[in-house]
């Protein structure tokens, strides 16, 4: 995603953020981004040692105004719910404004934006295919257990979620990018076994 980036980094400095706030919310950003792609080839969640639990929003109880972010984030998204991404950067409120207005808004859905998730996709698939085993089911355990409705409705809700994922993925690389430079977007901060 060659677009220019709105630095979100003056206008948190201008709404008082401190420099712990700020590495708070780049360990965030680094985790989502470490857990992201391992959701896009389905494998087991989880977080490397040392690193703090995520905290999401709860829906329900979210200010008026982080409820907007996320149904603006929803539209830009075609998502049904607020994604657990923004509900954890919803933590900053003025942060996840900048994220979605600033930063995502421009590009959401654009040709570019589409063209970049099917190559995350297809760089996924690869990376799967690689594997020693199918994670979760295969198409003959489908087969042997399901009808066909089901194997339909089972094999659309994992191609939606390949779908939601690459975006989500996408999003929060650009985001981190912004707030901190495409090095930084691109490096993973933890240590992998």
């Amino acid at each position: 995603m060659a677009r220019d980036l709105q630095a979100p980094a003056p206008k948190l400095c201008a709404a008082g953020r401190s420099d712990e706030e700020f590495g708070k919310i780049h360990r965030a950003l680094d985790s989502l981004n470490y857990g992201n792609p391992k959701g896009l080839i389905l494998l087991p969640y989880g977080l490397p040692d040392g690193v703090e639990k995520l905290h999401l929003i709860d829906p329900d109880l979210a200010p008026l105004d982080v409820q907007e972010l996320w149904r603006q984030a929803k539209d830009l998204f075609l998502y049904h719910a607020p994604a657990s991404d923004y509900r954890v950067l919803a933590a900053w409120p003025d942060f996840l404004r900048i994220a979605v207005e600033d930063i995502l808004t421009p590009v959401a859905l654009t040709g570019e934006y589409e063209e970049t998730a099917r190559r995350i996709r297809a760089i996924a698939r690869k990376h799967a295919a690689g594997f020693s085993g199918v994670g979760g089911v295969s198409r003959q355990q489908m087969s042997d257990s399901l009808r066909g409705p089901e194997i339909a409705g089972l094999t659309g809700l994992l191609f939606m979620y390949n779908r939601f994922i690459a975006d989500i993925t996408i999003a929060m690389i650009r985001v981190k990018q912004a707030l901190a430079g495409a090095s930084s977007a691109r490096a993973n901060k933890f240590s992998v076994t």
